[in-house]
């Protein structure tokens, strides 16, 4: 096997001259090498790295200057909550869809509570601050349907789709916690309003919970256990 002194590498190839720097090859040692190259970052992978930076830059901004417009032309709606919101889910998506190891059933459940809590400043600071409705319509209508909509569709896939169980099994027991623990709240804050949403939310919740324990009670054991590294 031919050597380079310059460049201090074998080569194996039928050459006289170095192929890196063109000059005259010795002799060297017949032994086994492993060519190995610097790591080099794809164009799909500079791609992200680059809308990561410019995320993390333009967000921020925006964020400060709808702050700065909204306090400058105050007349009580704080409107920049709402846009700040909406921002920052804008922001957080971006930067979880470059997470490639991510379950779908985890990227499910953020995205559902973030969108709760977007509706929920909406019909919050939507309104002027001394006209705010006694009844949220995000609490008492959108929010149950939205969680108990997404507790369906995450049964459906459990149930019908073997490979489905671990990809969503953790988001499922998860978003049921949420939702009964949203289902007390309410009727212990406010008992008197319309009752149906909550009752089905609850009921649900609580159905699938039971289920899921019922019917694999070993796969809920390892999945915490892999969750929390118990």
């Amino acid at each position: 096997m031919l050597y380079c002194k310059h460049c201090k590498v074998h080569i194996s190839t039928e050459t006289e001259y170095c192929p890196l720097c063109h000059r005259k090859l010795e002799k060297g040692e017949n032994v086994e090498t492993q060519i190995t190259f610097p790591q080099t970052q794809s164009k799909e992978t500079q791609k992200r790295n680059l809308l990561k930076i410019i995320m993390n830059i333009v967000c921020p901004i925006l964020i400060a200057t709808t702050v700065l417009i909204n306090l400058l032309t105050y007349t009580g709606v704080l409107w920049s909550v709402i846009d700040t919101m909406g921002i920052i889910y804008v922001w957080f998506l971006a930067m979880w869809s470059f997470k490639k190891d991510s379950s779908l059933g985890i990227k499910i459940l953020a995205n559902v509570l973030a969108i709760n809590l977007i509706l929920i400043s909406v019909n919050i600071f939507g309104y002027n601050l001394a006209t705010i409705p006694n009844e949220l319509w995000a609490l008492t209508y959108v929010l149950p349907f939205i969680l108990s909509g997404v507790i369906l569709i995450n049964n459906v896939f459990i149930l019908f789709k073997k490979f489905a169980i671990k990809e969503f099994l953790f988001s499922q027991l998860s978003l049921c916690l949420v939702s009964i623990t949203f289902f007390m709240l309410m009727l212990c804050l406010d008992p008197v309003s319309v009752l149906f949403p909550k009752l089905i939310v609850g009921s649900m919740a609580l159905i699938s919970l039971v289920t899921i324990f019922a019917l694999a009670p070993k796969s809920v054991v390892q999945e915490f256990k892999k969750k929390f590294h118990i």
